[in-house]
């Protein structure tokens, strides 16, 4: 009997044993899986962490700004616009102070074309167009911009190919656009035109990243600035003409509403930032003539140091030419000629190198921390 129970109790153990040991190693396995998960999204992270970069380079080194960009007739044509009554089959929808607003339907689609013209007198064109133009300062004043980022860029055009990403209100998803910006300068008439317009086909120079954005084919937008007098002077005049489709099952009317008090909202986002601008650099400025000016009067007293002691050597190691010919000097004139004489005549017999001192160069702070003051 005790035998038999100590068998038995042998073999219960037995399979307690065998039943943990599996639970143990299921647990191992499921941890083993897991780990196996983490580490294959981890590296599925990775990979798309810096896919979209890779493809854009890839897809974008095809791309010919002479097949795809803007034509020069079109930026001679829209620097020929009229800042101030160009407006034929044009219906003006707000007109506050100096900006207005005015649009024309456009054929085929049902949405409008909207064009704001205006005019400022605190701000310079420079300014203006840099606000815009310069991508990583738009990043910083504009809250609408999700991506900004410029894929290629042609000096000879001053053109370039920009990948933007722009949040719209909610309940709709972020548009994305894939355009070619181009600008155009005119010295003599004080004209920029800045020319923006979608890419035809952009799937294939520039895939689909995001399945939360939209891609929007339709888009163009361009700007005349015009001064009044020069470039960084204060005072022009502008036209924005713009149209694109968002590509949305949203109202028309609904969306004609948003475009047009947009493209105001956008001018006076501008206006902001080149006041931004503009104060960021006289700043600058001023901190530049700071520092020139502090700068200054420590080399001043170093120049006026070195003269003196310059002075001094020069007056102890000078030789006493009287002495030397024995003879004192009856005039004035006389002793002019005895002291160029006796100079050249020290000059001709004493090696080149040998000097009476060292003449060391008078070194100036304003050398070493020039700086251009605008």
């Amino acid at each position: 009997m005790l035998q038999f129970g100590s068998s038995s109790q042998a073999f219960r153990n037995r399979l307690l044993h065998l039943f943990f040991e599996r639970i143990r190693k299921a647990q191992l396995c499921k941890w083993h899986i897991w780990i196996g998960r983490r580490n294959c999204e981890k590296r599925w992270q990775q990979w798309f962490h810096w896919r979209p970069q890779f493809l854009i380079a890839v897809t974008a080194a095809g791309f010919s700004f002479q097949q795809n960009g803007i034509s020069d007739e079109l930026i001679m044509a829209e620097a020929k616009t009229n800042t101030n009554n160009d407006f034929e089959d044009w219906e003006v929808v707000r007109n506050e102070g100096n900006s207005k607003v005015l649009r024309r339907l456009h054929a085929g689609t049902g949405l409008y074309e909207f064009r704001c013209s205006g005019s400022y007198d605190d701000i310079t064109a420079s300014d203006f167009v840099d606000a815009q133009m310069d991508l990583a300062f738009r990043k910083k004043w504009d809250p609408n911009v999700e991506k900004l980022e410029l894929v290629r860029k042609d000096d000879n055009t001053d053109s370039e190919l920009i990948h933007w990403v722009a949040k719209f209100p909610y309940p709709m998803y972020p548009r994305e656009y894939v355009f070619v910006r181009r600008r155009y300068i005119d010295e003599k008439d004080h004209c920029i035109v800045i020319a923006n317009c979608a890419v035809a086909d952009s799937a294939n120079i520039i895939p689909r990243c995001e399945k939360k954005y939209v891609r929007v084919e339709t888009y163009r937008s361009i700007m005349v600035v015009r001064a009044h007098k020069t470039f960084d002077c204060k005072g022009f005049d502008y036209v924005l003409s713009y149209y694109d489709n968002p590509e949305s099952n949203i109202p028309k009317y609904a969306y004609n509403w948003l475009v047009n008090y947009g493209g105001p909202y956008y001018l006076r986002q501008v206006h902001d930032a080149a006041k931004k601008l503009e104060q960021q650099r006289i700043e600058k400025s001023i901190n530049n003539a700071e520092t020139i000016k502090a700068k200054k009067p420590t080399a001043e007293v170093s120049s006026k140091s070195s003269n003196d002691e310059g002075n001094s050597e020069q007056k102890v190691d000078s030789p006493d030419l009287s002495k030397m010919t024995g003879k004192e000097p009856e005039s004035t004139e006389e002793d002019a000629e005895t002291l160029d004489t006796a100079d050249l005549e020290f000059e001709m017999l004493s090696p080149p190198d040998i000097r009476l001192y060292d003449r060391k160069p008078i070194s100036s702070l304003l050398d070493e921390y020039f700086v251009f003051v605008d």
